[in-house]
This record gives C-alpha cells, sequence and structure tokens, in this order.
C-alpha cells in the first residue's frame, strides 16, 4: 500500500512539474516570455554506455539522448529538490537523492520508483552504485555515508569517521574500495564489504585556504585515485595501495569540479572554473597538447568519457552539453541546450524579431508576433559575444568568443565570415546609419570597420590601457565607451579614435554600463555601487546605489531619462537620472538578468536571466505604476 501512495505522489508531482514548466507564469508588468526554464543544475549522471545524460534541478530530473539531444522525460521522483543522481552499471536505475536526505530509484524504461528508508539527516551530495550495481554509496552533509542494498532498499552500514560533509564517494572500478572525500579536507578508503577504514589521505591539509575534497576519481585499473576541491584548485594523484602523491596539480582559477580517466588510463581530464577543459598525461606528468578543447564556454562542471575513449563528454554550469573527439578536440555533435541562457540580445529595426545569442553556439531569432524561433547555427565553439541588426533588418552582423565574426542573411540564415577578423574577442558590433560598415571593438586590435560594399577590413589604432572587457557605442556611433580590468573607463571619438577623457572609477569590478541617448550621460554599475558620471565634464555625478546587489547589466530608455538595470538576485531597478533616485524595484527573473535591451520605438524592453527565460515587457506599464 506504502509503495503504492508513493508512486500515485510521484505520478502528481510529475504532471504538476510538467504543467509548471509549459505555462510560465509572468511576473507584473511582463507581457510574453521565450523559453523555459529547467531549472538550475544541482548534479549530472552520464550513462555508463554514453547513451543517457540526466541532469538534476529544482525542476526534476531530466533524461537526454545523447545521441540525439533530444529530452526523453522529466522524472521529478520526490517532492524535494534533487541534489544528486547516479546511473546504476548497466543503465537500466537511475538513484537519486534530496536534500532533505531521502534517496529513490527510479527504472529509467518504466519509470517505476522505489524509495529507500531514511538513513541520513542532511542532504545528500553524492550517491554512486558498486560496480555489480548491488550496493548504492550516498554522501552527505551529515558527515557519514550510507551503503543501501539496491535489492531490497535497506541500509547495509553508515560509515562514520568524516569531520565534515561527505561530498563525494566513489567505488573503484574493481569494486574492492569506497573512497569518500569531505569538507574535511581528507580523503578516506574503506572496505565496501565490512565498512572498515584502512586508509586517510591528509595532504590537502597542508596547503593554505581552505579546499574542500569535492571530486575524485579512480584509474580503470584501481590504482591510483585523483582528488580536486573547491577554494583551492589543488589536484592531487595518489597511489592508493601506499598513499604516495604520484602527481600534484594546481589547476583552474577557484576550483576542480569533476575529473575522468580516460578508459586506457593514459589521460586525466579536469573541469573547473575557467572556459577550458584541462588534462595530465599520466605517463609523463605532463600537460599535453590541446586535443580537447581550448576554449569551453561555461565552466565544466561534469566530464565523462565514452566507452571507448573517442568522445568527452562535457557539460557547463550554464547548462550546455557537449560532445568532444578525442583526438583533434572538434565537436562530434551539435551541442545540447540544458536551458536557454546567454548575455546577448537586439531588436530587428521593425521591432518584430528578437536575437538572442545563446551558450549553445546558436543564435535564435523569434517573431515577437507569432512567438515561434529559428535557430542558427554556429561553426565555431563559444557562445556570440555580440550582435546587431543591419538598419534595414535583412544582415545580423554576430561576434564570437573565439574571435569569428560572422554577417547573416536573414532570410537564408546562411553566414558569410569575414575573414582577418580573428584579433579578439568581439565586445560589441555596430552598423553605420547607411548600412554600409560595419564597427567594433576586439579585445586585441582596437577598433576595427567592415566595408561591406568592397569587402575591405580596416584596422584603427590600439586603445589605450588594458584590453576592454565592456564596450558600448553611443546611439549615434559617433563615441565609444569602453572598461578594462582595471575598472578604467575611457571614452574615444571613434572617427579617428582620439581619446576623449577618462574617467577613474574607485568601484570593485565594473560590470555593466550605458551611454544615455544624447551621450551626455554613463551609468557604470558592478559590485560595490551604481554610478552616474556627465560626461560634459568628466565628473562623477550621483551614486545611484551603494548597497551591496551587483548590478549585471544596464541601459538607458529612449527619454533618456530613465535607467534600467539587472542585478544578480534576479531584479530589475528603474532610476531617475535627473532627480538621482530609484524609482522602482520588481522582481523579474529566478537567476542573475544577464542583459536587458529595448525595442527601436521604446515601448518593449526584454530581459534574459541566468533561469533561462526571455521576458518582454510593457515599458509603459512598468513606467507609469507606483
Amino acid at each position: 500500500m506504502r509503495r503504492c501512495f508513493i508512486g500515485y505522489i510521484c505520478l502528481w508531482t510529475l504532471i504538476l512539474g510538467c504543467q509548471c514548466v509549459a505555462a510560465q507564469q509572468l511576473p507584473l508588468g511582463a507581457k510574453a516570455n521565450f523559453g523555459v526554464s529547467k531549472g538550475e543544475i544541482d548534479d549530472v549522471a552520464i550513462s555508463p554506455d554514453g547513451t543517457r545524460i540526466a541532469i538534476a534541478s529544482y525542476v526534476g530530473v531530466w533524461l537526454y539522448d545523447a545521441a540525439t539531444g533530444t529530452e526523453t522525460a522529466l522524472a521529478p521522483a520526490t517532492p524535494f529538490n534533487v541534489s544528486a543522481i547516479a546511473f546504476a552499471p548497466d543503465g537500466r536505475l537511475l538513484a537519486g537523492g534530496s536534500d532533505v536526505g531521502t534517496i529513490w530509484l527510479r527504472r529509467v524504461d518504466t519509470g517505476e520508483i522505489r524509495h529507500f528508508s531514511g538513513g541520513h539527516t542532511g542532504r545528500i551530495f553524492s550517491l554512486t552504485f558498486s560496480p555489480d550495481g548491488e550496493t548504492l554509496a550516498s554522501g552527505s552533509s551529515d558527515k557519514t555515508i550510507g551503503l543501501w542494498d539496491t535489492d531490497t532498499g535497506e541500509l547495509r552500514a553508515s560509515l562514520a569517521g568524516h569531520t565534515g560533509t561527505v561530498n563525494i564517494a566513489i567505488f573503484s572500478p574493481d569494486g574492492g574500495t569506497l573512497a569518500s572525500g569531505s569538507s574535511d579536507r581528507t580523503v578516506r578508503l574503506w572496505d565496501p564489504e565490512t565498512g572498515d577504514l584502512w586508509r586517510t589521505f591528509r595532504k590537502h591539509q597542508e596547503f593554505q585556504g581552505e579546499s574542500f575534497v569535492t571530486e575524485l576519481a579512480f584509474s580503470p585499473d584501481s590504482k591510483m585515485i585523483a582528488s580536486g576541491g573547491s577554494e583551492w584548485p589543488l589536484m592531487l594523484v595518489w597511489d592508493v595501495a601506499t598513499g604516495e602523491v604520484q602527481q600534484e596539480w594546481h589547476s583552474h582559477s577557484w576550483a576542480v569540479y569533476d575529473l575522468a580517466f580516460s578508459p586506457d588510463g593514459t589521460r586525466l581530464v579536469i573541469g573547473g572554473d575557467s572556459d577550458s577543459v584541462e588534462w595530465l598525461d599520466m605517463d609523463s606528468g605532463d600537460r599535453g597538447p590541446a586535443l580537447f578543447p581550448k576554449t569551453h564556454p561555461g565552466w565544466v562542471a561534469a566530464l565523462a568519457f565514452s566507452p571507448d575513449g573517442e568522445t568527452l563528454t562535457t557539460v557547463s554550469r550554464a547548462g550546455t552539453i557537449r560532445f568532444w573527439r578525442t583526438t583533434d578536440g572538434s565537436q562530434r555533435f551539435p551541442a545540447i541546450a540544458h536551458k536557454n541562457v546567454g548575455r546577448v540580445l537586439a531588436f530587428s529595426p521593425d521591432g518584430w524579431t528578437l536575437a538572442s545569442g545563446n551558450v549553445d553556439d546558436t543564435i535564435r531569432l523569434w517573431d515577437l508576433g507569432t512567438q515561434k524561433v529559428v535557430s542558427m547555427p554556429y561553426e565555431s565553439v563559444g557562445a556570440p559575444t555580440a550582435i546587431a541588426f543591419s538598419p534595414g533588418g535583412r544582415i545580423l552582423a554576430s561576434g564570437n568568443v573565439d574571435g569569428a565574426i560572422r554577417l547573416w542573411d536573414i532570410g537564408t540564415r546562411r553566414a558569410t565570415l569575414i575573414q582577418g577578423a580573428d584579433f579578439g574577442t568581439p565586445r560589441t558590433l555596430m552598423f553605420s546609419t547607411d548600412g554600409l560598415f560595419l564597427r567594433g571593438i576586439v579585445t586585441r586590435g582596437g577598433i576595427w570597420r567592415w566595408n561591406l560594399r568592397d569587402k575591405a577590413l580596416t584596422v584603427g589604432s590600439d586603445i589605450a590601457g588594458m584590453p576592454p572587457k565592456i564596450a558600448r557605442f553611443s546611439a549615434d556611433g559617433a563615441t565609444l565607451a569602453t572598461v578594462d580590468e582595471d575598472n578604467t573607463i575611457r571614452l574615444y571619438g571613434t572617427t579617428d579614435m582620439a581619446l576623449l577623457g577618462t574617467l577613474a572609477s574607485e568601484e570593485r569590478d565594473v560590470r555593466a554600463i550605458a551611454l544615455s541617448p544624447d551621450t551626455q550621460l554613463l551609468a557604470s554599475g558592478g559590485w560595490d555601487a551604481l554610478v552616474l558620471w556627465d560626461l560634459r565634464y568628466n565628473r562623477r555625478l550621483a551614486i545611484l546605489q551603494e548597497e551591496h546587489s551587483p548590478i549585471r547589466t544596464l541601459t538607458f530608455a529612449s527619454d533618456g531619462r530613465t535607467l534600467v538595470g539587472g542585478s544578480v538576485d534576479g531584479r530589475i531597478r528603474l532610476w531617475d537620472v535627473i532627480e538621482a533616485v530609484r524609482l522602482k524595484t520588481f522582481d523579474a527573473h529566478t537567476g542573475a538578468v544577464n542583459v536587458v535591451a529595448f525595442s527601436p520605438d521604446g515601448s518593449t524592453f526584454a530581459s534574459w536571466g541566468a533561469d533561462g527565460i526571455i521576458l518582454l515587457w510593457d515599458w509603459h506599464k512598468i513606467r507609469s505604476e507606483p
């Protein structure tokens, strides 16, 4: 009876979950939305044969066919957030753990669900099956490891000894060892049959910082184990038998998010909080040539090799799944977007089409009348960093993270690559009013101009200071504003690239700037404050916001008096720049607001959040309501 009741609850949760995704609730003032929020990623699992991908989020567990990229199921198997998932060795079962300590098993083919009795008092951080599939190991914030009988659901043993959260637990390929990594900065090896602890590795504790051991990987022969963590990007490779460190490597900027040995054991790949996949040659101990992608859009949250070792699957924190050939680093299949996420939007001149640059290497064109969408795939790796429509709306220019710049024919959706424009990541693009020229600013090489008629490329003089991280043209294209890594704001005349002025920002990590329509004001925002500048005298005019609510995007409304900003807290704020006061704050997204853009007539603005949703807002309604 209990089993039927649980099945009924899960079926009802599945129905409700699908309805919530299908029918997004619009915030007050929004008139339409595009895209479906599938939730922030909590965990990723790839089936042993590489044919299925499971992604856990607050919505539930999404299942994908790895060959086609299509969604095969949404399985919210508990009424609680799914915090960890794992495939059984035969790929027929999927285990899930929740943020309240419950664990369940689901048959992938039939959807039949079996709940285990509670054995943890805290969030489940890790799940892993033994090679024979008879035991499931769970790591929890209650500092214990649970060993479960997958046939009966009984808790066979609870392993204690860690003094911090058990972030990960894995079985060796031969099944003879269970390894665990913890926030107590130790790696422990256990006998899975007896539950006895037989070795503890403590070298992570010897290094500065507060490194938590969050990732482990056994070599295929079970003789070595790699460990990595967060806060301090140290990766170690241990000899399981002796406990000696064989390799020591400082990797990535702040964290190691996943580790994976190749099936032949010759390579170890490392994913972390940088836009790359690093790898280590286990024979020589050297970092090999970039057989895997030098540039991977988005932090790498999960890695897995295909059984034959010919494909490496990666999942970014932004929710994009990619499949790489291990021989040359090219993509084997098109990228799969778990979420519709990006940071560039552009309205067509007639206001009826919205273009978005997405992290799955595509540009999408949204018809605002029919709400239909078409995708234009890139031929390169990386999300678009800048897009712009020509004055007639027939051409869309796009710049990519790898430096490629393309001109797309909207009618045919075919692209022409601008040759020679590969000297840095484009920060902004803009057509001349007559549509004959395309201008842009890149991280290397300064400003350039492309003549669409004779296809001549003219590269201007280098800009001053450090390479720009942000660049914006004024509405008339006569002025260019840039922000470099030391947060200095510079203004240039685009005719001769003469330096018009320098604004010494005292704020930390400026992330967004906007020029008013008359180019007399500039707003800059970041972690510390939102500042308004008077460009006539190159001086600070007012501080509009001081509390800690980091700004991600800024734009002026067409009236020139209202400033619109999107923040990491998912809210949109409006300021009156004449009175230097905040007008209103309203909830917009469940994740950070990445970009805000106005339609040409100023009646609509679009916002795009990290939750994967593009919202269209009625500007007059938003502006007039108290």
